[in-house]
């Protein structure tokens, strides 16, 4: 929760959100595609197609097929905020080899991490790298990520786009993200519960979209 107040609390201080017409997400899928149009494609609701009943999937939806990805096969899974798509997720079982091709297909997309998370703890890459230079930060950084996938708790990290990254004067993680313009697409790979998930969205669409749920939370307590 922590690392969700920091990045809507960032959004009120963004001067950097201006509009976009069509921002991809994932392949052809692209933020706002409507619920029918996923659905004309051949998904359907995720909970039957994955045989369950999680409160959580009650508006998603899911391709029948898996896919394939990095050379690996994923379900793939759309999020909808009211009808509109705001996030495309694939999902796997977590196997070492499939996190290391989704973590290469992410750089070979020339996207790098900026932020890995794990419980309670996080590593600010940017930061790291800034304080440390790039030899003493890699080593930080991936014994910060071995650890993580040996606990038991989600670990999380988050990828931006290489240029990006290399183009901004953000001295951390945090401050980079809040200068994240509304077409900056965002990846996100979660190890959880013996899963992989990549999640693919519009970081700041996504961070107009929490403060417009805090803004419309008004009732007296």
């Amino acid at each position: 929760m922590k690392t969700l107040l920091c990045l809507v609390m960032a959004l009120f201080l963004s001067a950097n959100i201006c509009a976009a017409e069509k921002i991809s997400l994932f392949k052809d899928y692209y933020y706002g595609m409507s619920r029918a149009e996923i659905a004309a494609g051949g998904a359907t609701p995720c909970n039957e197609v994955l045989d369950e009943d999680d409160e959580n999937l009650a508006n998603a939806l899911c391709m029948r097929n898996e896919i394939k990805f990095l050379k690996q096969d994923w379900i793939e899974m759309f999020f909808f905020e009211g009808d509109k798509l705001d996030r495309v997720a694939l999902i796997k079982d977590f196997t070492p080899e499939a996190y290391t091709a989704a973590v290469g297909g992410m750089i070979n997309n020339s996207f790098m991490p900026v932020l890995m998370m794990q419980g309670d703890d996080n590593i600010d890459v940017v930061r790291t790298i800034k304080e440390l230079g790039q030899q003493k930060a890699s080593e930080v950084i991936s014994d910060f990520e071995q650890k993580a996938l040996a606990d038991a708790s989600e670990y999380s990290a988050i990828f931006l786009p290489l240029d990006f990254v290399r183009n901004n004067n953000s001295k951390s993680a945090f401050q980079m993200l809040r200068s994240a313009p509304e077409d900056l697409r965002c990846v996100t790979v979660t190890e959880n519960d013996e899963a992989l998930v990549l999640s693919f969205e519009a970081l700041g669409k996504t961070l107009i979209n929490l403060h417009n749920i805090m803004k419309e939370a008004k009732e007296s307590f």
